[in-house]
């Protein structure tokens, strides 16, 4: 064929070409572009061949033929690069030749098959049924015209079933697909079994029985599918220009084989053809996109089974390049549109990302609005619309959205016919949609609606098909919520028999099965409740624990089952419940893991709020103390752990590996950039980019995880490396005074008191409870706000009165009696003389009590004397035991201080007393490296820089915290914030002290009290040993006060020593106290220290 093209073409003018040379030359081109792929030879042969039709007169006998054989160029290029002009060029040739053509000609029949593949190829993409109705009109006079023995017969038939199938998409109609099955058998029959095009007719009968079985759910028109595509595969050489469509075509059937009869090789057969195919359409390819659509659907099932967060990832990314690859107005367009939505919900329960959700929902509504009623992919995205609006529901509680899930999928019900596995799905969504009703409205008949649409369901899919499991799940879930309605045995029965049999379907490795079994063992002891039959507790018990311990399902679901787990047990007094909360802990890095952004990470810690609690509690009633501690620790502020936890050095490692080091290190700096951008909510309109960007940081966070796991604990002294800390390692954080860690839970309140030789001091508080704690917290907030306690600054305050404060002082008393005092007894401390020292005690409570003064907690209305916390302690605070840690090991040789000021700041209101505290305090630590910025020399570079090169840190400024994410909590200077993200990314090398005079510096957050830092908080673990800040606003004028009192106390032997500084604090809170009234709590109580 070169030489064919080499010999014509070695001419030197194309005007020296006659009809018949250019029309050979065109033919040898088309067949070398189908060869190599070379889109230049395809655009000669087209160039040629419109020569050889402009210098033939209409008349010549060649010349419709001449047209036709355009046409057929035209098409092939339309194929390859998607333009749509060249396809109504081709047909506008084609019916030229036929016009022309007369009655009888025995050519004719030629030009209707091509003109039927034309019009068949413009349907493709744009939908109109026009165009294949009379493809199928042309093509049919086209079979009937040629002879068997004509060599054309076998491409006809085969042709005129393509075109039958494509319609039966549409249509549904099954006499379309078997008219196609008819038609291309008999092109296998006709056409010798050595011809070049017997590979395409093989493979277009597998399409067609591959469609019948989409259809009629018959495994013997699968299988058909399967044997005919795979001959079509063999029977093509490498290099046969079809044969990529071969292989997509068995890799689909391979697939859709997997989702009848669940064979993982079938599944992996599919995913090594589809990344073959892909191989074969490069990167600019006109097909590229099926290849990529049909990869994704592949990996997307694969997750299904796996439950590998990568392989949902990388199916979204295949999809969503699919789709840009077609032109806007393509006939597949809508229909990847509908697997990526199907992908992007997969993933929204994993995840729970809202982007996920809003993206799948636009992508349903616009298949929808793109596809012709009638078409069966119409009722697919109803279906997944109705998915997508349910889900919506269960987040938002909105009777519209729960609405359109159900008009979504009763207009999939009736949009296709019942032989359809999609009309299953559409009815088994129906009955879920009513029983979220049911839950919203309380309607049984709603409930009964679902059984009967859930029976509907089950009664048009086999046994063995993929949908049974979750369709028998969805129809036991109904039995069981009519059961709570109507107390009738019976259905609690149906509904734990449907469980037995959706866990006999569901395949043990399948990520849903934790799910499947927790809903069972549930519906197994309503049934215990009913009949106190021990065999009942026994099953469901088995239940939770086969679901807890179920390997291949998420983190969450074996949390919740765990959780049931734990529910259950409790209700037989004395049986052991720590297994089930051991296995519950380890799972919470996960579900707040590092892989999700801040911001979802605090999202899913709303789900754990007082779990950790619960499991201390259970310890600390199995006289577990040490485990108790240990769980309270690791179970606290998750999400900043895993901030610090990428700052660790591993200078060791690098010594040891230097490889895995770089690698290491290289993975925690793109990790960081990752939260950075997420934390600032930088925001793409491409959902490409932004999937893409969430992907990465998925990715980053498993390599993380790996290298970890697998690398550097490998090294020597590095074995526990990042693991939660042991009660050993704890406890000598307690060598300069007890540590008493207060837990609050719903059932039961302790005290655990950490001692210098590490014993542990259990002290139960039996007239404390987390409510008292809760509206403990809201009265005192309530009653701050009348205070105009907002910012720092000048408050004004008018019409004030002793009653005003009783809620402060109601508060306070309740804590000091029904909590601090207690524990003071019980560590032996209200026996000591008002003249004594007193001793340091740090407090680390959890729930709501951390978002108290507890350092303030006294009878105030007392007659008695030393009726206050302060009376007997110097209260410190810590925000974890390990916080302690880490920051007891700070050098004592003092680098200078720098005092920050900044009393008009940009947008934010004046601090008039700011300049006069700046003056106390250089006149307080005179004789000492001191340094001050302050006004428009306070930027943020500038005081960060200093930051770094000094030991104490005095901020007077306005300050913010972000409760959603704490990193970007940080300080107002005169160019912008200084946040905690970028103090923690310095190595603080000389960090001692710092005093935060800002607002607000340490106020907790009302919704995750355990998970959230604040600015004090957050400077402790940003390397400081020592931090003194505030729980809420402080007026102006006191700020100074309570500065220069403590930095003379901390200069009082003429060195500074950071260690004082909580006794610093105690005795200018106690002259503050004197100059204003012990009764303005809402001046003096503000000012805590934390840390060592």
């Amino acid at each position: 064929m070169d030489k064919v093209v080499d010999a014509l073409g070695s001419r030197l003018s194309i005007d020296d070409y006659n009809t018949t040379e250019l029309s050979r030359l065109a033919e040898s081109l088309r067949v070398q572009f189908e060869r190599t792929g070379n889109i230049t030879d395809l655009n000669a042969a087209i160039g040629h061949q419109t020569r050889a039709i402009s210098i033939t007169e209409e008349t010549n006998p060649e010349y419709p033929l001449l047209l036709n054989s355009l046409g057929v160029l035209l098409v092939q290029r339309l194929v390859r690069t998607g333009n749509l002009a060249d396809v109504h060029t081709a047909i506008e040739r084609q019916e030229k030749a036929l016009n022309l053509l007369p009655e009888g000609d025995p050519n004719k029949f030629k030009v209707w098959d091509k003109l039927g593949i034309s019009l068949r190829r413009r349907y493709e993409r744009l939908g109109d049924p026009r165009d294949i109705d009379s493809a199928i009109d042309y093509q049919s006079q086209a079979s009937s015209l040629a002879s068997d023995l004509e060599p054309e017969k076998g491409s006809i038939l085969n042709n005129l079933g393509n075109s039958f199938g494509l319609r039966f998409e549409r249509s549904g109609n099954l006499d379309d697909i078997r008219k196609a099955i008819e038609a291309q058998t008999k092109c296998i029959q006709v056409t010798p079994g050595s011809s070049n095009a017997m590979p395409k007719f093989l493979n277009n009968l597998g399409n067609s029985f591959w469609r019948r079985y989409h259809a009629t759910a018959d495994v013997e028109d699968l299988d058909k599918a399967i044997k005919h595509r795979q001959k079509a595969v063999a029977l093509s050489p490498d290099g046969y220009p079809e044969k990529h469509r071969f292989v997509n075509n068995l890799a689909v059937a391979f697939l859709g084989r997997f989702e009848r009869l669940h064979g993982l090789d079938d599944l992996l057969q599919a995913i090594r053809y589809q990344e073959e195919v892909l191989k074969l359409r490069p990167v600019g390819h006109a097909d590229r996109s099926t290849p990529l659509n049909n990869l994704g659907n592949c990996l997307w099932r694969q997750y299904q089974r796996s439950g590998i967060l990568a392989q949902i990832d990388q199916a979204i990314s295949y999809q969503q390049e699919a789709i840009q690859c077609l032109p806007d107005g393509h006939a597949r367009k809508p229909v990847y549109l509908i697997n990526l939505a199907i992908s992007l919900l997969e993933r929204y329960p994993r995840l729970y990302n809202q982007v996920d959700l809003d993206r799948a929902i636009v992508n349903l509504q616009q298949a929808v609005n793109l596809l012709p009623d009638g078409h069966t992919n119409k009722s697919r995205a109803w279906q997944q619309l109705g998915n997508a609006h349910r889900f919506a529901f269960r987040s938002s509680r909105n009777k519209l959205d729960i609405d359109n899930a159900v008009d979504s999928y009763r207009l999939s019900a009736l949009s296709v016919s019942a032989i359809y596995s999609g009309k299953a799905q559409a009815l088994s969504g129906l009955g879920c949609s009513f029983i979220d009703r049911y839950h919203l409205l309380g309607d049984i008949e709603d409930i009964n609606e679902a059984i009967k649409h859930h029976h509907d369901s089950l009664a048009l899919v086999p046994e063995d098909s993929i949908h049974f499991p979750p369709f028998m799940t969805n129809l036991a879930s109904a039995f069981a919520i009519r059961f709570k309605h109507s107390a009738d045995p019976v259905d609690l029965d149906e509904s734990i028999k449907c469980y037995e049999k959706a866990i006999l379907a569901t395949p043990k490795e399948h990520p849903s099965l934790a799910s499947l079994l927790a809903q069972a063992g549930y519906a197994v002891e309503h049934r215990f409740q009913l009949t106190n039959s021990s065999s009942d507790f026994d099953q469901a018990a088995e239940y939770f624990e086969k679901a807890t311990k179920t390997d291949r399902s998420p983190a969450s679901h074996r949390f919740d089952a765990a959780r049931r787990w734990i529910s259950l047990l409790n209700q037989q007094p004395g049986l052991p419940v720590l297994e089930p909360y051991q296995l519950a802990m380890n799972f919470l890095p996960a579900i707040m893991w590092q892989g999700m952004s801040i911001s979802d990470r605090y999202r899913s810690a709303g789900s754990t709020v007082g779990f950790v609690n619960g499991a201390a509690a259970a310890a600390v009633k199995a006289g577990e103390y040490s485990l108790a501690i240990e769980w309270l620790e690791q179970g606290r502020s998750i999400v900043w752990s895993q901030i610090l936890q990428l700052r660790q050095p591993i200078h060791a490692v690098h010594a040891a590996n230097p490889v895995i080091a770089r690698q290491y290190d290289s993975v925690v700096q793109e990790l960081e950039a990752a939260r950075r951008e997420s934390g600032l909510g930088i925001v793409s309109d491409d959902p490409i980019t932004m999937e893409a960007a969430a992907q990465k940081q998925r990715r980053l966070a498993e390599q993380w995880n790996g290298l970890l796991q697998y690398f550097i604990r490998k090294v020597p002294g590095f074995e526990d490396f990042l693991k939660p800390q042991s009660f050993a390692r704890l406890a000598s954080a307690a060598h300069k005074g007890p540590i008493v860690v207060v837990n609050v839970h719903e059932v039961q309140c302790d005290a655990l008191a950490i001692l210098a030789d590490k014993s542990i001091v259990h002290i139960p508080l039996p007239l404390y409870s987390h409510e008292k704690a809760t509206r403990a917290y809201n009265d005192w907030v309530t009653n701050l706000k009348r205070f105009n306690v907002r910012s720092r600054g000048v408050r004004r305050e008018s019409g004030v009165t002793v009653a005003n404060r009783s809620p402060f002082a109601r508060v306070l008393r309740e804590l000091w009696g029904e909590v601090v005092q207690p524990i003071l007894e019980s560590l032996d401390f209200m026996h000591t003389d008002s003249g004594q020292s007193l001793p340091r005690l740090t407090w680390c409570t959890t729930g709501p009590l951390s978002l108290l003064p507890i350092h303030a907690a006294g009878n105030y209305d007392s007659a008695q004397p030393r009726q206050r916390t302060f009376d007997y302690v110097i209260s410190s605070y810590a925000p974890s035991i390990s916080s302690l840690l880490q920051t007891s090991q700070q050098p004592l040789e003092f680098h200078g201080m720098l005092a920050v000021g900044q009393e008009n700041t940009p947008q934010k209101s004046s601090l008039p007393y700011v300049s006069q505290e700046i003056d106390l305090l250089q006149k307080a630590v005179s004789g000492v490296d001191f340094e001050s910025i302050v006004g428009a020399d306070a930027t943020v570079d500038t005081v960060l820089q200093k930051i770094e090169q000094c030991s104490w840190v005095h901020l007077a400024c306005h300050a913010s915290q972000d409760t959603n994410d704490p990193n970007t909590s940080g300080f107002y200077l005169q160019d912008g914030k200084l946040d905690l993200a970028t103090i923690t990314k310095k190595p603080l090398k000389y960090a001692s002290f710092a005093y935060l005079s800002a607002c607000e510096t340490a106020t907790g957050h009302t919704e995750l009290p355990d998970e959230a830092i604040h600015l004090t908080a957050g400077m402790l673990m940003a390397g400081f040993s020592t931090v003194i800040g505030t729980m809420w606003s402080i007026k102006d004028e006191y700020g100074p006060v309570i500065a220069e009192r403590v930095y003379t106390e901390l200069l009082r032997n003429g060195v500074p020593d950071h260690r004082g500084a909580a006794e610093a604090l105690h005795k200018a809170i106690a002259y503050l106290r004197d100059l204003v009234g012990e009764e303005k709590y809402e001046d003096w109580a503000s000012f805590i220290h934390v840390g060592v």
